[in-house]
């Protein structure tokens, strides 16, 4: 049964259904009524505190109505000195001495097994809470029982600056048990809240109160954060170790709404979410959310930092030899605009963080990495790191001429192969019209064809001498050799 909603009401003239639903609605009106006065806080924890007082006296009251009780000489006395008994009727007097006799001892022993059973319940419930929950001492079991059956003295938490605190720690549960109580958050923060099943609730700035169980989750302060890192170590692309002097990132939790006079700090659910749920647990315990934000900013400029090389970045030294090097990248610009891009906001939008800017700062060649290098030398610069950025510089040129020869190399053979082709085109060619011009005359074959070689060694000789010319005659020289076709002394293929 949905205890939320009350079942739909029947149609009208159908009494049946009018009554079904009747008994329908009269079910879940029972249901949710116990169900508030079991999981029900706030004026539902009087409802309790005032049932508990009402066994309590009807306990005695029944019990003193079947017991006999003599009248109570100061009852008696009070009547006599002023003269009443005569005064008032029998029905009376009975009625009068009847609810004097509950402030005798004997009728207010009545009260105790249902007073005792209710002290040894709460007892027993919070030393099983102290237990279960490893509390220091059972005071704050003890209160939060108390609270959670009766709604009294609800207590109280403070969320300020990202940090959660409460008035007296060893006695309010509510950093270590939740709710019921009262949380009052600051204008600039925001927390989420869980239960047994999960998440329950991100609260901005006011006063909300928490349910029995929901406890408080993460704090956050949605003020803008800034971090600074000194003497960064990264790796460039051409393996070289290089030092950023310092780094500068500040972010936020990300805030869909624009910020306003009204609301100042709005909050987003789901980027407080992101940020609670999205950190790592090391040896040292969960990691900060700010912390982790900070290391992904430095990961994301090392990444950059490693699909570039160190002349990109850093003007490589000259030794005389090389030509003048392309103009270094402004890598500040390259990381502003990295940041800002899609992806990058993705990544951190996945964290619950929006960046605000990053600032870097001068980039050099690590000065560790020399250690034999004199006191004297210059610490931005190290031999090593300059020879290694000259070898870098002519092992790629040395590369690169490596390619223009090959593909030097590549083309002439093309060339030669193109040449050899055409040669022996123009021969086939040659000899196949002298045939059939011999044919077409009556010619001797012979004849022609030596005309026709004649000819073309002539004109080949003729022209000046060039490979592409040599290499048409040692054509024509090779087809000499094996015959020409329809030669009865040439090979047979």
């Amino acid at each position: 049964m949905d205890l939320e909603q009350p079942p739909e009401a029947s149609p009208p003239g159908d009494p049946a259904a009018w009554i079904d639903s009747l008994l329908a609605r009269l079910r879940w009106q029972v249901g949710s009524y116990f169900h508030h006065l079991v999981e029900g806080d706030q004026g539902w924890g009087q409802t309790r505190l005032v049932l508990a007082a009402v066994v309590v006296v009807l306990y005695t009251l029944f019990s003193r109505v079947f017991e006999q009780m003599s009248s109570l000489w100061l009852f008696n006395w009070t009547l006599d000195q002023l003269a009443l008994r005569d005064l008032l009727p029998p029905e009376l007097l009975y009625l009068f001495n009847f609810f004097a006799s509950f402030a005798s001892r004997q009728v207010l022993r009545h009260a105790l097994p249902p007073v005792l059973g209710i002290a040894l319940a709460l007892y027993f419930g919070a030393a099983y809470l102290k237990d279960l929950l490893e509390l220091p001492n059972w005071q704050p079991a003890l209160r939060y029982l108390f609270s959670t059956l009766f709604g009294r003295d609800y207590p109280r938490m403070t969320i300020s600056q990202g940090e959660a605190s409460v008035a007296h720690p060893d006695t309010n549960p509510m950093l270590r048990i939740g709710g019921p109580g009262w949380v009052d958050i600051t204008i600039g923060n925001a927390a989420l809240f869980e239960r047994v099943v999960g998440p329950s609730a991100v609260l901005g700035a006011g006063t909300h109160f928490l349910r029995r169980f929901e406890t408080l989750r993460e704090a956050f302060d949605l003020r803008e954060v800034e971090r600074a890192r000194d003497n960064i170590k990264l790796i460039t692309k051409d393996g070289l170790p290089i030092v950023i002097n310092e780094m500068r990132v500040r972010f936020g939790i990300r805030a869909r709404q624009v910020r306003t006079e009204a609301n100042p700090y709005p909050v987003m659910t789901g980027a407080v979410r992101r940020a609670a749920y999205s950190r790592k647990v090391s040896g040292s315990g969960l990691e900060v959310w700010s912390e982790m934000v900070t290391g992904a900013v430095r990961g994301t400029v090392a990444d950059w930092i490693s699909r570039h090389r160190m002349d990109e970045l850093i003007p490589p030294p000259r030794d005389g030899n090389q030509p003048e090097p392309p103009p270094a990248i402004p890598y500040r610009q390259a990381l502003h605009a990295l940041f800002q891009d899609k992806h990058s906001r993705k990544k951190f939008a996945d964290m619950g963080a929006e960046i605000i800017w990053v600032s870097v700062g001068h980039i050099r060649p690590d000065p560790d990495v020399d250690p034999d290098l004199k006191s004297e030398a210059d610490p931005t610069g190290r031999d090593k790191i300059h020879q290694q950025l000259i070898e870098t510089w002519k092992s790629t040129h040395k590369a690169l001429a490596q390619d223009e020869l090959a593909d030097a190399k590549a083309y002439a053979r093309w060339l030669s192969d193109t040449a050899r082709s055409e040669a022996e085109t123009e021969l086939i060619l040659a000899l196949t019209k002298g045939l059939r011009e011999a044919r077409a005359e009556g010619l001797p074959v012979d004849d022609v064809l030596a005309d026709r070689i004649i000819e073309y060694v002539a004109g080949v000789r003729r022209r000046s001498p060039d490979r592409e010319q040599l290499q048409r005659f040692l054509t024509m020289v090779g087809l000499l050799e094996s015959g020409y076709p329809g030669d009865p002394a040439a090979p047979a293929p």
